[in-house]
This record gives structure tokens, sequence and C-alpha cells, in this order.
């Protein structure tokens, strides 16, 4: 295995365990409304329309996952550059 294959592994290991183990946030108005209107009134309508909303939810809090991966392999392989430039001895 070349140090590149390795170095690429690694990094999107270290990227995947930043990018899971973060917590994400999604705030959405219409998931608030649709979970008010669970709470007062039960019906299938409802919970349907609840459902859909806590899915979408879901999708926005993957995508910001991935980006969120992205971002912290493309930063992680820089530093890793950047401290492999530093350690080389000089010529």
């Amino acid at each position: 295995m070349t140090p590149l294959i390795r170095q690429l592994i690694v990094t999107a290991i270290l990227a995947l365990i930043v990018g899971l183990c973060t917590p994400a946030f999604v705030h959405r108005r219409d998931f608030d409304v649709a979970l008010t209107r669970m709470t007062n009134k039960q019906s299938n309508e409802n919970a349907s329309v609840l459902k859909a909303e806590t899915r979408t939810s879901n999708w926005i809090a993957l995508e910001g996952k991935l980006v969120l991966c992205g971002t912290a392999f493309v930063l992680l392989k820089r530093v890793w550059e950047g401290a492999r430039h530093l350690t080389l001895p000089r010529k």
C-alpha cells in the first residue's frame, strides 16, 4: 500500500468520524407546525404530514453531515500535507 493511499484512507476515516459524531440541529417551522397539529389532534392525516416533515428534516441533517465530512476531509488533507512539508528534510 502506497503512502498516498494510506494517507487518503486515514484522512477519510477521520473525516467520517468528525462528520458523524457532530450533532446536526435542524429547526424548521413546517416541522413545528406539523408536530403541534399532531399533539393537538391526532389523526392519520396529521401523522402522515408529521412523518413527511420528519423525513425531510432527516434528509437536511444528512446533507449537512455529508458537507461536513467533505469539508473535514479537505481540511485534514491540507493539514496532513502541511505537516508533511514541514517535517521533510530540505534539500
